[in-house]
């Protein structure tokens, strides 16, 4: 049972991100919100890198838009889930999972581009071709994993190239030759995840 007054993160568990969406809509409409019950089914793998998380926190927050009849666009639904995230399980993930959750459909490729938040969904045509799905059964946890560690890597090398090169907003817009340029300035596993973010553009 959850306290909707009292709001709060003791331990990280699979509920936290279910209050994490609840303390950020309470934000965005305090007023809205009552008691209720709440059930889950899935048969979703917990851990196996199938988006899991994602769509149990979209899944909840949508549940409750629909159940209190809030005003609330799937832009907003998207940025509160990731922030429930980032803050009260402590993975520093981006918006891809979220986003696809929200807006994907059956049948179509969804093309993201994360600086703009813009996508365009394509038609996918899979005619003689089959995706195959195999549980692993291998668990793993984005919030105890190096992650978040990657994540902070990725900054600190763009912090560092941005005060010579201030114009440079994400890591993908830095060209290869002012990464390697900065070879000997960036840590080891900075210049690694610098050079690994541009050649995947």
């Amino acid at each position: 049972m959850t306290d909707l007054l009292h709001l709060e993160n003791k331990s990280v568990s699979w509920h936290s991100y279910l209050t994490g969406v609840l303390y950020y809509f309470k934000e965005i409409c305090p007023e809205n919100l009552s008691g209720f019950d709440c059930i889950f089914v899935s048969e979703i793998p917990i851990g196996s890198g199938v988006s899991s998380s994602a769509a149990l926190e979209c899944g909840f927050a949508k549940g409750l838009k629909e159940l209190f009849n809030l005003k609330i666009s799937d832009e907003e639904i998207t940025l509160i889930c990731q922030k429930a995230e980032h803050n009260f399980v402590g993975t520093k993930c981006g918006i891809m999972d979220q986003y696809a959750v929200i807006n994907g459909k059956a049948n179509h490729f969804l093309l993201l581009d994360c600086q703009t938040i813009k996508s365009s969904l394509i038609q996918a045509n899979l005619d003689g071709y089959q995706l195959i799905l195999l549980n692993t059964n291998v668990s793993h946890n984005l919030s105890t994993s190096e992650y978040n560690k990657r994540t902070q890597e990725c900054k600190s090398a763009l912090e560092k190239i941005n005060i010579a090169y201030p114009e440079y907003k994400f890591l993908c817009d830095v060209p290869a030759e002012v990464i390697k340029n900065y070879k000997n300035q960036l840590l080891v596993n900075e210049y690694k995840r610098a050079l690994y973010v541009f050649r995947r553009k």
